[in-house]
């Protein structure tokens, strides 16, 4: 789709975008691949009542709910490759330089919305061969 949007000033930005309709974020996750990608390692994962996820998955997800990146919880640890989007193709495919990541967790029962904490290197926003090293926690059940 074609999105134009207008600030507080009245002007106006356009952008092609790819829209997902749903209630939340649905399962299976699909991730995209491109030739843009920046590594995050997750070192610990926690529930809400701070106790670990040591199974499920990770998904990755950019401001348009694309999923740019998935990787398999593995005693509370996770490696995940994370895509950029790609420049030849019209629509928002994965991540621009220095958009925020929003991350999802399946625990085999339902998909829970999660942030980034004790990051240790890097930040949460993408970086094209950049990296993050940190935990996660769920938000909210």
């Amino acid at each position: 789709y074609q999105v134009t949007a207008h600030n507080s000033l009245g002007e106006a930005s356009s952008e092609t975008v790819r829209v997902i309709i749903s209630q939340g974020i649905s399962r299976p996750w699909h991730k995209v691949i491109t030739s843009e990608s920046m590594s995050v390692v997750i070192q610990k994962i926690i529930d809400v009542n701070g106790v670990e996820i040591n199974t499920g998955e990770i998904g990755v997800f950019t401001p348009h709910f694309v999923c740019a990146g998935v990787g398999d919880i593995s005693s509370s640890r996770s490696g995940i490759t994370v895509f950029g989007d790609d420049l030849t193709t019209e629509i928002a495919d994965g991540f621009k330089n220095n958009e925020p990541m929003n991350f999802y967790i399946w625990d085999g029962t339902s998909v829970l919305e999660a942030e980034v904490f004790d990051i240790i290197e890097g930040g949460y926003l993408f970086q094209s061969d950049g990296i993050l090293v940190g935990s996660i926690r769920v938000i909210h059940d």
